[in-house]
Formats: structure tokens, sequence, C-alpha cells
């Protein structure tokens, strides 16, 4: 497996520019021989380009990975490189249901807006005996993609602060959204300290 040949590298601590060369050399080996048509050929490739891409950042070729992959494996664009790369990391761990995916399924599931938990219910599916095709994928991705959206806050008026004019015996009460009655009480307050209201007559009917 490329995993296991990757740690035996990392072993190794050896900066021979040969043997950097062959190993990446083994890699795009690796490469032509897996690429194909099905998830299980799809993983098995993002694994050794995984590999080749570790060794390339690992020894400060990082800016030439598109050159390597355009002389090696010409057939796989960078683009194409990163989505098999992704389906490694996303499904390495799972490799005996990688097989119960459709390939298209798979691009689905491993772009970068696919909710984690998509992932986990579509392994869940093929692990129950579920063949997952693209069309499955979509749905599921679409499903849990909706649930995660954050409500929008209604928005909520800020209340205007009640405002009180009191002349003589005259009371003008302003409110928007305020307690109304709460305004009152505090208006009939402000009244009686000023002794316009008698309160012997204070809320009784007069005629």
């Amino acid at each position: 497996m490329a995993q296991d040949f990757q740690v035996r590298l990392d072993q190794l601590h050896v900066d021979s520019r040969m043997t950097i060369d062959c190993k990446l050399r083994e890699c795009a080996d690796h490469i032509r021989k897996s690429a194909g048509r099905t998830a299980l050929a799809a993983l098995e490739t993002g694994a050794w380009l995984e590999t080749a891409h570790t060794i390339h950042t690992g020894h400060g070729r990082g800016g030439r990975w598109s050159n390597w992959l355009g002389v090696n494996v010409p057939f796989i664009s960078v683009r194409t490189a990163d989505r098999y790369r992704r389906i490694y990391r996303r499904f390495r761990e799972s490799k005996t249901l990688v097989s119960c995916f459709e390939l298209s399924a798979l691009y689905e599931l491993v772009k970068g807006s696919t909710p984690e938990k998509a992932v986990a219910h579509a392994l869940l599916e093929a692990q129950s005996g579920s063949f997952v095709t693209a069309r499955d994928a979509k749905k599921i991705v679409r499903t849990f993609s909706t649930d995660e959206k954050k409500p929008r806050r209604a928005r909520i008026k800020k209340a205007e602060p009640t405002q009180l004019k009191v002349t003589g015996g005259t009371v003008t009460v302003e409110t928007f959204g305020a307690d109304v009655l709460g305004a009152l009480e505090e208006a009939i307050a402000q009244l009686r300290e000023q002794g316009a209201i008698d309160h012997s007559t204070a809320g009784k009917d007069q005629r």
C-alpha cells in the first residue's frame, strides 16, 4: 500500500536526488497502473498521488508539482490529481466500503462544501449494503447542507424610548413599542407631583 511505502520513505532520511527520483518514478508507475474508472482504482491512485506530492513538498519541490504531473502522468491534471488525493484522504479509513460507491459519487462527496455528516451518512448507506450512485450522493449532500444552514435571525425593531410631555392638566404620551400602560402611570405620577391631579378624585369617573 502507498501508505506503508510513505512510512518507509520517511524512515529512510535520505536526501540523495537519485533516491528521491527513483521513488517518484515508482509512484508514477503505480499511478499509471491504478488509474481507472472505478472508485477503488481512484482511491489507490489518490494514495500514490498523495505520496508523490508529499515527497515533492518535503524536499522543496512543491512548485514543480504540476510539471511532474505533466511529464509523468500527463493524462491527470492538477485539478484531477487534487480530487484523487481528497478521495484518498477522506476514504482511506473506509477502503472496504469504497467499492460500494460510484466514482462520480466520490467526486461529489469530496467537494469542499460537502458536510462531514453527509459523508458519514453515505458510508452508513454503503455499510448497509446499498450501492451509492452519484444521484444518491447529491441527494445526501443536499439534505445535510440544508440542515446545516443557520436560520436567519429575525430583525427586531429597537423599541424607541417613551416620551412624556406634561403641560398643566394636559398629558401627551408618545411611545413606540413600549409599555403604554406603564407610560400612562408614569404620566399620572408626574401630574400628581405637580398638583395637577387631585388625589381624592384620581381614578374616579368624573361626570
